[in-house]
């Protein structure tokens, strides 16, 4: 019985591909569609131009404990390429290791993780230098450097992301709140 209605879906789906192509084929060989060679495709704009962008942008002095550690994350694993599964699993044992992080629905988390990355991507200089911004309490401040301790003897960092912890402590520790 499920092998005849796989052949029906099978065949329905063929059917509606074969009628697509002799509808749509001839019109683009006997040029029936506009003359395709003249069209100029649009030039993509600037990802900063993006709306989502600009409000990530715009709020790169803005955040909290959460935010902070969704930047440190991704400044550690900027430019890295592909990431080793081992790595992955290790940052979610921390994620959720972390109060404030696992009692925050997966939508809010990808949504801070998502922000962080383009401000990461995009000014990676400045989302170092606006760190202290969001966290601006010195117990914030502590707690993150604490956790960041921690991660940092658990983890096998490679030489960059040590440099780059090291730029985060410099920052963090140079503004009192």
């Amino acid at each position: 019985m499920s092998a005849s209605l796989d052949l029906y879906r099978d065949m329905r789906d063929a059917w509606g591909e074969m009628l697509f192509f002799q509808i749509y084929v001839p019109m683009i060989i006997f040029d029936v569609v506009e003359n395709t060679k003249d069209f100029a495709f649009q030039k993509t704009a600037s990802p900063r131009d993006i709306p989502v962008v600009k409000e990530a942008l715009a709020a790169i002095e803005r955040g909290g404990y959460a935010e902070a550690l969704a930047r440190i994350g991704e400044l550690l694993h900027r430019g890295e390429g592909e990431i080793p599964l081992y790595r992955l699993e290790h940052a979610d044992k921390w994620i959720k290791k972390d109060k404030l992080f696992s009692s925050l629905p997966d939508n809010d988390v990808r949504r801070i993780r998502t922000e962080q990355a383009i401000i990461v991507d995009l000014e990676p200089q400045q989302a170092l230098e606006t760190l202290p911004y969001l966290l601006s309490g010195k117990q914030d401040r502590e707690r993150v450097l604490e956790l960041l301790e921690r991660f940092s003897s658990e983890a096998n960092l490679t030489e960059q992301q040590e440099r780059i912890l090291q730029m985060v402590h410099t920052v963090l520790d140079g503004r009192e709140g």
